[in-house]
């Protein structure tokens, strides 16, 4: 399949409009604080998937914030 593991962006401040078209939840909006992740992808063996996956959230810590702390854990090592 030519599109395996291909990856999506979408711009943040159109997540309501995608939702409304594909008919989605606020639910979503966990996957949409993500979108961090794709612009340090590369800094990560799997361009960031289990991150995303994760779902990670700290307490007073915003995404961009998590997201910033793993890559300079991996800038570290």
């Amino acid at each position: 399949m030519p599109y395996e593991g291909a990856w999506v962006y979408l711009k943040l401040e159109k997540a309501r409009m995608v939702r409304s078209w594909l008919g989605a939840s606020r639910s979503m909006k966990s996957a949409w604080r993500w979108q961090t992740v794709f612009a340090v992808a590369d800094k990560f063996a799997d361009r960031g998937k289990a991150l995303v996956r994760s779902n990670l959230e700290v307490p007073g810590k915003s995404p961009q914030d998590i997201v910033d702390a793993f890559v300079r854990v991996r800038d570290a090592v």
